[in-house]
């Protein structure tokens, strides 16, 4: 009974949680397809370059996001509603603080983030190094409200609100997809029109979700005095092995981006940004089957079931690869049409895209288990 009951509530869970899990990356592969088809490659490529930045960002939310799973389950488990609020109140306190001495050092650094980046690398467009500043400047001011954005995931699955955050999820990729639009396409902003519709539409979906956590019968509720740098620390513990993750995978794409620019210059970074937005949004099926396994296990290791446990690990991760398995092949299959939203057919650089998503979805199973 008690085993139904478990596999029940994480395969209703699941769905909501990737697609949570999924919500960036779409944002982000939004972007790419919009500057395909609206700018052109020098755009991709700037795109490209920025793309290590905007990762090691979206990481901290994730970090943010993992380690208040972990917490609050705990601490519903435990039946500690003032832990529950603790962690609550610490978490909204670390977005704006962190968010806002992210958006201050950018800004006093950008031309300088770009650099490193390698849009001015010896014999770079200028062009390219524009887009790429103008992309960043941006995009960082909505760092804030994508921090929240993050946030509203696990407190959302906590309340049951499943139905608020699948709202949430498609107002992001709503809004990114007309604001681009707008903002590309009818105000000729090019990339900082595309990094301000990125910020706006996290801005949108965390304002559709307030009315929950200020509802008479939210679990949570925001305190000064529940701040706690204890539980700080715990949130960034046990979210630190996304960081990990998230470093190397920032790492190989920061390497690749110089390799590929030295040898086939400006369209190898623009092929390898399209490869990186797939490959982002297929990591998600692990990242939320993760959230939930550790949300339910936190919840069976706190009432010491261990036979149960060890049941919902075995079912769950089954399920889970289920869902990767038929991911991967409806990316083998589907490739050259995905490619072909982005590149023109026959060019080198719809070639090099082509060859790029199909060795990663080959290795998108071992990922998921990882």
């Amino acid at each position: 009974m008690i085993r139904n009951m478990i596999r029940t509530i994480s395969h209703r869970m699941l769905i909501p949680q990737i697609l949570a899990a999924m919500t960036g990356t779409l944002c982000m592969l939004i972007d790419n397809l919009m500057i395909g088809q609206l700018l052109g490659d020098c755009e991709l490529s700037a795109y490209g370059f920025s793309t290590p930045l905007i990762i090691v960002i979206a990481s901290i939310g994730l970090m943010m996001a993992n380690g208040v799973q972990m917490e609050c389950s705990r601490a519903i488990g435990r039946g500690d509603l003032y832990d529950a609020n603790s962690c609550y109140s610490t978490s909204i306190a670390m977005s704006v603080l962190v968010g806002s001495v992210i958006i201050i050092i950018v800004f006093a650094f950008c031309d300088q983030f770009c650099y490193i980046l390698g849009a001015g690398s010896s014999g770079g467009d200028a062009q390219v190094f524009a887009q790429t500043s103008g992309y960043i400047r941006g995009y960082v001011p909505g760092i804030i409200f994508m921090f929240f954005y993050c946030l509203t995931g696990p407190y959302l699955q906590t309340m049951g609100k499943r139905k608020v955050l699948m709202a949430s999820v498609i107002t992001v990729i709503i809004s990114d997809l007309v604001l681009n639009y707008v903002f590309a396409a009818v105000l000729h902003m090019r990339m900082f029109g595309i990094g301000i519709a990125s910020s706006l539409s996290c801005l949108l979906a965390v304002l559709l979700c307030l009315r929950c956590f200020f509802s008479r019968d939210c679990l949570f509720r925001f305190s000064f005095r529940g701040i706690s740098m204890e539980k700080a620390a715990g949130i960034i513990r046990n979210g630190s092995p996304i960081i990990i993750s998230q470093v190397l995978y920032v790492l190989r794409v920061y390497c690749f981006n110089i390799m590929l620019f030295s040898l086939a210059g400006n369209d190898a970074v623009a092929a390898l940004s399209v490869v990186n937005s797939i490959a982002n949004l297929l990591y998600c099926i692990g990242l939320g089957a993760g959230g939930v396994m550790l949300m339910l296990s936190s919840l069976l290791y706190n009432e010491n079931d261990i036979d149960q446990l060890r049941d919902f690990l075995s079912d769950f991760i089954r399920y889970t690869l289920t869902i990767t398995a038929a991911s991967v092949v409806i990316i083998e299959l589907a490739s050259p049409y995905i490619t072909s939203l982005f590149f023109s057919c026959g060019s080198g650089t719809y070639g090099m895209a082509l060859v790029g998503i199909r060795l990663f979805s080959a290795a998108l199973i071992p990922a998921s288990i990882n």
